[in-house]
């Protein structure tokens, strides 16, 4: 027997806001809102990413369930959650991550390329729409190895993309892996040719997790790691795995490392970006909560 219910838009509002899927209250317009709070949307669907254009104007990334779908969406809502406009693309084995408004109104999604090869299973995966939602081009990046592209920013009309690799210098990849995997950053024009990359580990694993603007042109970078003191990474391990998280500017420097834990394994949870875009509120600890103002 098949059941049909049906809800009133003022119902679903209520039920969704009982399980906390809200939009937060501070927005930074044209910012990506990462983390844990989202606006409402199909539930059969991933959350992504979400960029609040105007006070009353959202355009939400969302993608599949399902394993290696190729496809994914993007819809524009308006601050009472009705849908405007919606569209959907496909790109074979690409999983669509987070997305980027950039200054003349066009977007950028990052992604991860999943491929058939044994030896060589993803590469970074970019596409760039025009503002009325048109793909202007489609591109990947990577090396000999692992690339997982998830993060992304709009940079002085560039484009700057972060994720994890364990590729050594190959392909688009200047420099050779510093344990297993590291952050991986890349800066790209606004065709998709690629302007420069730096690869930022220690020794073992390092995965990027969070990719924030700050002011005069600075980056807040914060991951998991649990490499020891080498490589790029000058701070100590604090237990089985940390978050490890710096100060980045565009020319590659790093500076403020931190490194947050205790005896357990600790990954970033959860964050709020602040209004003045200078700093993150973390959760981290894995058995307690326990948070830190970067």
């Amino acid at each position: 027997m098949k059941l049909n219910v049906y809800f009133s838009k003022s119902l679903l509002r209520i039920i969704l806001s009982m399980i906390s899927i809200y939009v937060p209250d501070v927005i930074v317009l044209g910012q990506d809102i990462t983390f844990e709070k989202r606006l409402l949307f199909d539930l059969s669907e991933s959350k992504r990413s979400v960029i609040r254009v105007k006070p009353d104007l959202f355009i939400v990334l969302t993608s599949e369930s399902r394993h290696l779908s190729p496809y994914f969406y993007l819809s524009w809502y308006n601050d009472q959650f009705d849908t405007i406009r919606r569209i959907q693309y496909e790109w074979e084995r690409f999983q669509a991550n987070r997305m980027a408004l950039l200054p003349n109104s066009d977007i950028a999604i990052i992604g991860t390329i999943h491929t058939e090869n044994t030896t060589k299973l993803a590469d970074y995966g970019v596409v760039y729409l025009t503002k009325k939602g048109e793909v202007r081009w489609k591109k990947t990046y990577g090396g000999s190895g692992i690339d997982s592209g998830e993060k992304i920013l709009s940079l002085d009309g560039k484009i700057l993309i972060g994720g994890s690799s364990d590729s050594n210098k190959s392909g688009d990849k200047s420099e050779n892996s510093r344990g297993r995997f590291d952050y991986w950053f890349l800066t790209l024009d606004l065709d998709g040719n690629k302007i420069s990359d730096k690869t930022i580990g220690g020794n073992h694993d390092d995965r990027l997790r969070f990719m924030l603007p700050l002011k005069n042109n600075k980056f807040k970078m914060v991951g998991n790691s649990i490499s020891v003191i080498s490589g790029e990474k000058r701070v100590a391990q604090k237990g089985m795995g940390d978050v490890w998280a710096f100060t980045m500017d565009t020319s590659w420097n790093i500076t403020n490392q931190i490194a947050l834990g205790n005896e357990f394994e600790n990954n970033p949870s959860n964050g709020i970006l602040e209004e003045n875009k200078s700093s993150m509120v973390l959760t981290y600890d894995k058995y307690e909560s326990n948070s830190k103002n970067l």
